[in-house]
């Protein structure tokens, strides 16, 4: 999987200092308190592309072994 930061564009300084879910390394919707509604103006993960892309990943992933 991309990272958000690649996917958005986002500069290194914003995301190594200011993204919890970057020093936790987890995705963004499994920390409480991250920044998309902020700096991409996401408060909803079903709107962000890369929620979209992760669990269009993980339904693929399923479609396979099924």
């Amino acid at each position: 999987m991309e990272n958000c930061w690649e996917i958005k564009d986002c500069p290194a300084s914003r995301f190594e200092t200011s993204c919890l879910a970057f020093k936790l390394k987890k995705n963004c919707w499994e920390v409480e308190g991250t920044i998309c509604a902020v700096n991409h103006g996401n408060d909803v993960c079903e709107k962000c592309e890369v929620y979209v892309r992760s669990i269009n990943r993980g339904l693929s992933a399923s479609d396979k072994e099924a």
